[in-house]
């Protein structure tokens, strides 16, 4: 395999279309050596791949901050030419404002309020039509009915009204924590945001493997 860092005279015309394969140094590659100095290793590290004819960009994602980026070497083996090494920072992704179960939530949230103000307003309207009767018409035996139902609507509108604020705050409370959770990425493998990305020029496609070879800082200190 043909190897620079640098276009060169075998890079392919502009015009091709890119393959892009994107790979990931934890789960595509394996380190094969680490040799370990006052202030740094060398790590080597291993990985296998297809590649189609034409143009490929190879982007191998994950690799650790502390990586030396002018100690980085890339040597191939296979029918093809390396044109190219690039290293950069994995960009963040961007941050989500919304997910199916904050729409399901907030839907949710929407439903209870419109049944907590139907509650209520059933609740008022038997409160005014109490209000407008007239006691003095109304037969002492048949009195004591008309509060005795007064009394089991109301307790069921207010047991009603308590169990609705209740689902209500839970979903409130739900809904915040997700916009939380969505406005938190996760920071797993924070320390692995570094990415290489190569092309690689072949004429006949197939299998490819990278050798990468690069230097991690290290502290030898022990507190």
């Amino acid at each position: 395999m043909h190897m620079a860092t640098q276009p060169n005279d075998d890079s392919p015309p502009a015009f091709e279309p890119v393959n892009n394969i994107e790979l990931s140094s934890i789960k595509d590659s394996k380190i094969v050596k680490v040799s370990v100095y006052s202030s740094r290793a060398e790590v080597t590290r291993h990985c296998k791949f297809t590649v189609s004819t034409g143009q490929n960009l190879v982007q191998i994602n994950g690799l650790p901050d502390v990586l030396e980026a002018q100690s980085l070497r890339v040597e191939g083996r296979g029918d093809a030419t390396i044109h190219d090494v690039v290293l950069s920072t994995i960009p963040r992704p961007p941050i989500a404002t919304t997910s199916a179960k904050l729409v399901d939530l907030q839907n949710k949230c929407d439903q209870l309020q419109k049944a907590l103000g139907r509650v209520r307003k059933a609740a008022e309207s038997i409160e005014n039509y109490l209000a407008t009767m007239n006691m003095q018409y109304i037969d002492p035996v048949n009195l004591t009915a008309v509060v005795d139902n007064y009394d089991s609507a109301a307790e069921k509108l207010d047991g009603r009204v308590l169990t609705l604020e209740k689902e209500l705050k839970d979903t409130e409370d739900a809904i915040r924590a997700e916009q939380l959770v969505l406005s938190s990425p996760p920071e797993a493998n924070s320390l692995l945001k570094q990415r290489v990305s190569v092309g690689v020029f072949t004429g006949s496609g197939g299998e490819v493997e990278f050798i990468l070879i690069y230097d991690v800082r290290v502290d030898m200190q022990t507190k």
